[in-house]
């Protein structure tokens, strides 16, 4: 993504931040809703989810801004919690080295590995029973 932004290739940059989306959606989102619109609003682990989903969104923006600053400054400021300066005061968000991961799989691996360990790091046990729950009406 930086080496996108810093040679100016803002159709990889842009590809690279939808291949995460999408990955993102079908992976963490789809499993988070249950705890999201489940679990009650005061347990640990819907809490836990909200704070995922906080960093993933502030982070989303700080990487979309470059391309889209008027959009990614409009959603900054509909964020439903106070947030201090503008999308622009971050535009180089926190990243890890990937320089070893290069194909898809391996990408893949190296991705679900990480959402494990923020997990682990969130104090999160990933229960089966979670994923098989219906919606209360």
């Amino acid at each position: 993504m930086e080496v996108a932004y810093e040679t100016y290739a803002y159709s990889t940059a842009v590809s690279t931040l939808q291949s995460f989306t999408t990955f993102l959606s079908n992976v963490y989102l789809d499993v988070s809703k249950d705890r999201l619109y489940i679990e009650s609003p005061s347990s640990a682990e819907r809490r836990a989810c909200q704070t995922v989903v906080a960093g993933v969104v502030e982070r989303l923006l700080s990487c979309i801004a470059p391309v889209t600053p008027h959009m990614a400054e409009e959603a900054w400021m509909a964020l439903p919690y106070a947030k201090v300066g503008p999308v622009t005061q971050d535009l180089k968000p926190e990243t890890r080295d990937t320089s070893s991961v290069n194909d898809a799989h391996t990408r893949s691996a190296y991705c679900v590995n990480l959402y494990g360990g923020a997990l682990v790091s969130l104090g999160v046990t990933h229960k089966r029973e979670s994923l098989q729950r219906t919606p209360r009406v």
